[in-house]
């Protein structure tokens, strides 16, 4: 069958498009999510993946590309695979999309945060309660215009693979005197330290 694009995957069946390109597998499960059973294994990534989970979770059955950990975390409980010993109240509840954060200043630690619904957001609230208003400013003035941080300290934050990163940039001192002015510090070098990373899981 000849390739087709955009709005013809709406009258076309597409499970009959012969060698499908990513973005027509894309542009097929956001317009019906049923067709992800035809999606070839190497296009079922985790972006892919999202778009049939917002729209039906219980269709991730037909997913049999797992090689991503984040496509396997989208799937209902009673898709993965467990091992369970004793269950004695089982509840079948319908899984949502959650945010959480790893605290890699904190053993690594991951913790959900309830009632989220942007990581950025979360982002910026979680600078200006631990650092201020002030870092904050610098922090978004950084990310809208690009180029460095002001300041000779803050936060700083970038997307990754669907993840967001968030830095701390601290500055190193060395002190020297004079006659004159007596002694003071001078920055000699700064330090980029991973503090956290925000992301996206299924629960």
């Amino acid at each position: 069958m000849e390739k087709i694009k955009g709005m013809e995957l709406i009258e076309l069946d597409f499970k009959n498009i012969e060698e499908p390109t990513y973005m027509e597998c894309l542009f097929a499960v956001e317009e019906d999510p049923n067709n992800i059973q035809y999606v070839p294994p190497q296009f079922q990534d985790y972006e892919l993946c999202l778009v049939v989970a917002k729209k039906d979770p219980s269709l991730l059955k037909y997913v049999t590309n797992l090689s991503d950990e984040r496509v396997e975390n989208l799937m209902p409980r009673e898709n993965k695979i467990v091992e369970i010993n004793v269950i004695e109240d089982f509840i079948t509840t319908i899984p949502k999309i959650i945010i959480y954060y790893q605290d890699l200043k904190d053993g690594n630690k991951i913790h959900y945060i309830d009632g989220a619904e942007d990581c950025e957001i979360e982002i910026y609230q979680y600078i200006k309660e631990i650092y201020g208003d002030k870092c904050l400013a610098a922090t978004i003035k950084q990310k809208n215009n690009g180029g460095e941080l002001e300041g000779e300290n803050g936060i700083i934050y970038e997307c990754c693979n669907g993840k967001y990163n968030v830095y701390k940039k601290t500055t190193q001192y060395t002190e020297t005197s004079g006659w004159f002015y007596g002694s003071t510090k001078v920055p000699v070098s700064f330090e980029i330290e991973l503090i956290r990373v925000y992301g996206l899981d299924y629960k």
